[in-house]
């Protein structure tokens, strides 16, 4: 066996045993003749460098494979969101996102041309327009008024980010598209007017107090001064305060009564409260003229309007059943610990059957149509001819 032999047996049993390999990359030359073939007068050795560059190779399999499922787990996180909430924010998400990780390794980026600099607002998800959900939390049409209301009158095309108040306040605000005729809108558009007729009278009394107190019989001073006495001054108020000392201007302190009071007259009462108040609990007293071409006007006493069709009209799409619960509510403000469910519904049942008497039509000769208040029945303490009188009391001129 040769020298060149012997050499390669002790390099491979070297390689076995784990020995260092030599560290130069130059082949070495046997001593001795040389022989005829080059190949086998040298002995080639790996260096330092050519085993780093083996091992990175490695290392970089490994860390696009990681990379490759980082970038698949992203994917599925975002394909998981996109079909539980609004796509729209998601894929901005993960395109800026894109975006912001392949321009990231850019060390030379200047100020004026980072990732960011011509992204849009949009990348931020919690201002992200999104698509409006079909379902809603609200569970009385009042809540779904006002959350359609609301969200109609928001302008979606604007970025909140880049101008709120275009969001928020815009045009849309207009009543167009409204469903005036809800019950909603009607129950809200009468407790704005209230505001603005309470905030009009506020400051009319504060410019005109002297005509207020010196003529109280003005229509415009009379309902400055009952504005404030309908209305809950309290609403913790269990005694009644406020309704109790409007009662007492009426000479009704003390109601409802058990028992009605020595020198009480319930038509005086009610034509009080047809005056001041407007209301005709009892009859409807109007003036009009008999014929077309007379020059005077006759006073008319007429049957009221009763509260069931006053309720109709301002309820329209309400069950009968929910004027019921109104007269039991009504009826639980007077502290009566018992229960009103049977009073309420036969009240109402009353209601009923005088409504159906009132609107049934009916031939009445024209002689029948009109009768002067001294041909009518007296019966019991009614005094119809006194009603007129206590209506115009405080006025001279009629």
């Amino acid at each position: 066996m040769s020298l060149a032999a012997e050499d390669r047996d002790v390099d491979v049993q070297d390689d076995h045993g784990e020995q260092p390999l030599p560290t130069t990359s130059r082949s070495e030359e046997l001593p001795g003749p040389a022989s005829p073939s080059g190949s086998e007068g040298t002995v080639e050795t790996w260096s330092r460098s050519q085993m780093q560059v083996s091992g990175s190779s490695t290392h970089l399999s490994c860390v696009a494979i990681c990379s490759l499922l980082v970038l698949l787990t992203i994917a599925g996180v975002a394909i998981a969101a996109y079909k539980m909430h609004a796509g729209d924010a998601v894929m901005a998400l993960f395109k800026h996102s894109a975006a912001f990780m392949r321009l990231r390794g850019n060390a030379t980026t200047t100020e004026d041309s980072s990732p960011l600099h011509d992204a849009d607002s949009r990348y931020l998800v919690l201002h992200e327009k999104k698509v409006p959900s079909t379902r809603s939390s609200c569970q009385s049409d009042v809540c779904t008024w006002v959350e359609n209301y609301l969200r109609g009158r928001i302008d979606t095309a604007i970025n909140p980010c880049i101008d709120f108040y275009g969001h928020v306040c815009s045009s849309q605000w207009a009543s167009q598209g409204l469903n005036l005729h809800s019950r909603v809108y009607r129950e809200r558009t009468v407790g704005m007017m209230m505001m603005d007729i309470e905030r009009f009278f506020r400051d009319y009394l504060s410019e005109n107090e002297e005509p207020y107190h010196k003529y109280s019989g003005v229509f415009l001073h009379q309902a400055i001064s009952l504005l404030p006495k309908c209305q809950s001054e309290e609403k913790d108020d269990k005694n009644l305060t406020s309704l109790r000392g409007l009662l007492e201007e009426y000479n009704l302190g003390n109601w409802p009564y058990k028992r009605a009071p020595r020198g009480s007259n319930i038509v005086a009462v009610s034509a009080f409260v047809d005056r001041d108040l407007g209301v005709f609990p009892f009859v409807r007293l109007f003036l009009q003229k008999p014929f077309e071409d007379d020059r005077m006007y006759t006073v008319h006493i007429d049957v009221p309007s009763l509260t069931l069709k006053r309720y109709n009209l301002a309820y329209p799409d309400e069950p009968p059943s929910n004027f019921t619960q109104k007269i039991a509510l009504a009826l639980s403000l007077l502290g009566k610990a018992q229960d009103v469910a049977e009073q309420s519904e036969a009240i109402a049942a009353l209601e009923t059957k005088l409504q159906h008497i009132m609107s049934a039509p009916r031939f009445v000769e024209f002689a029948e149509r009109i009768k002067s208040i001294g041909q009518l029945d007296h019966k019991g303490k009614w005094k119809l001819e006194s009603i007129p009188q206590h209506l115009v009391s405080r006025y001279r001129d009629v």
